[in-house]
């Protein structure tokens, strides 16, 4: 049955297409907003998908904007009360494949729609491929490491949408719609139950686990303050690795390269994260027996009065050679968990290794910023400064002739020292800030400089998706998550204690009491057997140790829980700030021109005695006031959208926890 996504606000509308649809043999799921019907198309295992023009918080034209650009092919319609020929064109070349304009006959709709599934099936996939897992699509068959799967029709489903939407985290709704195709009843346990079975059917033990669950975390459709300047775009268009180049600074670029390759706390988190891997191998060993050889040459004597001594010599030789063969049979997951375990803290140390390095990254931009906003604030000082000299100038010289009086060049020494010393505390700010910049880049302060730069640094645009897409782009919740999983594979661990283990035991070599002929037949000895071992009493040692893994995967899962709502927060402040500060901007800016405005009346009409020169001190600190303003401003616009991007999770991707680090951090780990 073919499934269709309308995205509709009109909810007559919406109800009139969804029961066309249904009346045709389709499926169909309503989304009443812009963003709520992004994130369904995104999640995917639509057929097809209806698109309205208006739309509340996001365009019909930004909605197919975002698919095509994430190179969703998904067919659509779009449905729009815009008839005009340009309007029509304009959606057709924004990325859809037909257009119907409203008021429109239900049949006409209809025939539209199976018209584009009629067209998309010869260009259907026929196959889907995660790791080693593969789907037929033709023939309905499953298959793991190539060996064939046996499968329910809902396990088969469930596994299809699953496979479709790789890499994405879906809620239970999504699932239970696209599976079921029936609203979620949060009181039953069936999405647990099958994902159970298709679990024990595709994880191999010795390779990664295929399906993760993820704890519930609410996410908003949308952001509530994205203000005018943020582009509605898929948020993997921030530049997958050099994010900063957003800011179309060489300098920066350059400094981030040093960071890169000397930073101490980079090397640092690189070899947690080796030692993290180190850990995983050692736990991976587990799979495989153990494997020994041993070789002895003993003289020794035996006690006259030693019971049951016999006729054997009191003094004698052994020699002996041999090895032995060790391996513990995994009947209960014991080893399987712990290697789950071990890899699930990897990548969580490798997601910690790529949160650390954003982190530094974003506070290296940040402080460089910040440079350059004192680079800029320097210059209007010194600019006023040289202004103040020229005022002082013309009272002083105006005091000669009589016809002004000292007060007035008291004032203008006044302004003059007052900004000298301005200048003065923003150059040790400047040189502090500096001073930061080179322990970020490994550097001694002592020795590093950078040259001052006034350009200014426009402000860029920021691309933004749906509230969903966060859990994939930021390490720390991907970090988070990892350790809830590790979390869970340690609650097998401690179960596995109350079963028997059993280990599989076989000697062998040679033992004589003389060195010559040692490794002959006669000498040969061998033992070979199994062994069981199970606690039957520890004092509830076992059950304890159940319990508090069970209470450090509720502790992962609550941090979890807390890391991802931390994340929406900062990115919510962050676009609060962003949209506030661009308000402000333009009032500073109107004052800015205002007071400067009032500083040229000020000056002219004190020249020609029609003004006190308290009128020109009072409209010069206003001046520079509004003007030092607009700088602030503007500086501290750029680093709240370092901070945006950094609470984006810069260019990071969850699919990066399966790449080794690219990054010279640990070269200089010892330099």
């Amino acid at each position: 049955m073919p499934r269709i996504l309308v995205i509709e606000d009109d909810e007559v509308t919406a109800r009139e297409i969804v029961a066309e649809l249904g009346a045709h043999g389709m499926a169909a799921d309503w989304a009443a907003t812009g963003c709520a019907g992004l994130e369904r198309a995104l999640a995917g295992g639509y057929d097809l998908i209806t698109l309205d023009r208006m739309l509340p918080g996001m365009s019909g034209i930004d909605v197919i904007t975002a698919l095509r650009e994430r190179r969703v092919d998904t067919p659509v319609l779009m449905i729009s009360a815009l008839s005009e020929v340009d309007e029509r064109v304009r959606g057709l070349r924004a990325g859809g494949d037909d257009y119907l304009t409203k008021p429109f006959a239900p049949d006409e709709m209809a025939a539209r729609v199976e018209v584009l599934l009629r067209r998309r099936r010869p260009q259907a996939e026929n196959r889907l491929r995660v790791a080693d897992l593969e789907l037929d699509l033709v023939r309905h068959v499953a298959s793991c490491g190539g060996q064939p799967l046996s499968l329910l029709p809902t396990e088969y489903r469930l596994l299809e949408f699953l496979m479709r939407n790789s890499g994405q985290v879906l809620s239970r709704t999504m699932i239970f719609e696209h599976v079921w195709g029936f609203h979620f009843d949060p009181g039953t346990n069936v999405i647990d139950v099958h994902i159970g079975r298709l679990r024990r059917k595709i994880d191999v033990a010795g390779r990664p686990a295929l399906i993760h669950t993820v704890p519930a975390t609410p996410v908003a459709a949308q952001y509530r303050d994205t203000g005018p300047w943020v582009q509605a775009q898929p948020a993997d268009q921030l530049p997958r690795a050099d994010w900063w180049s957003l800011y179309g600074d060489p300098q920066l670029d350059r400094l981030q390269q040093r960071l890169l390759a000397h930073n101490a706390d980079l090397a640092a988190a690189l070899a947690h994260y080796q030692q993290a891997q180190a850990l995983f191998r050692e736990a991976r060993s587990g799979y495989f027996p153990q494997i020994g050889a041993a070789a002895s040459g003993v003289r020794q004597r035996q006690s006259d009065t030693a019971p049951l001594r016999g006729a054997t010599p009191a003094e004698y030789n052994t020699y002996a050679v041999g090895a032995q063969l060790s391996y513990e049979v995994d009947l209960w997951g014991q080893v399987r968990d712990s290697v789950a375990a071990g890899r699930d803290e990897a990548q969580a140390t490798a997601a910690d290794l790529a949160s650390v390095q954003l982190s530094l990254q974003a506070q290296l931009a940040d402080s460089y910023l910040a440079l350059r906003g004192l680079d800029q604030q320097l210059q209007l000082l010194q600019q006023s400064i040289d202004a103040y000299q020229k005022a002082l100038q013309l009272t002083q010289t105006l005091h000669k002739g009589g016809i002004v009086s000292g007060l007035d060049v008291a004032r203008a020494q006044t302004q003059l020292s007052t900004v000298k010393s301005q200048w003065s505390q923003t150059a040790a700010q400047r040189a502090a800030m500096q001073d930061a910049i080179a322990v970020l880049v490994g550097e001694s302060a002592s020795q590093f400089s950078l040259p001052a730069q006034t350009t200014s640094i426009p402000l860029p645009q920021v691309p933004l998706a749906v509230p969903s897409t966060l859990l994939q782009r930021r390490p720390d919740i991907a970090a988070a998550e990892r350790r809830t999983a590790e979390a869970n594979a340690e609650i097998g661990v401690a179960r596995s204690a109350w079963f028997p283990s059993l280990t599989l035991d076989a000697q062998g070599g040679f033992l004589s009491k003389d060195y010559a002929g040692l490794l002959t037949a006669p000498n040969h000895v061998w033992a070979l057997g199994p062994s069981l071992l199970l606690d039957i009493f520890d004092g509830g040692l076992r059950k304890a140790q159940v319990a508090a893994a069970r209470a450090a995967a509720d502790e992962a899962g609550a941090k979890y829980r807390g890391v991802v709502l931390g994340a929406f927060q900062q990115v919510e402040d962050n676009l609060a700030l962003l949209d506030r500060l661009g308000a402000a901007m333009v009032d500073q800016q109107d004052a800015a021109t205002a007071a400067q405005h009032a500083l040229d009346l000020a000056m002219k009409q004190y020249k020609v005695g029609a003004a006190s020169y308290l009128d020109v001190v009072q409209a010069q600190t206003a001046a520079l006031q509004a003007q030092s303003g607009v700088l602030s401003l503007g500086t501290q616009q750029l680093r709240a959208s370092v901070q945006l991007i950094r609470a984006l999770g810069g260019g990071w991707s969850r699919g990066q926890l399966a790449q080794k680090p690219a990054h010279g951090g640990g070269a200089t780990a010892g330099g």
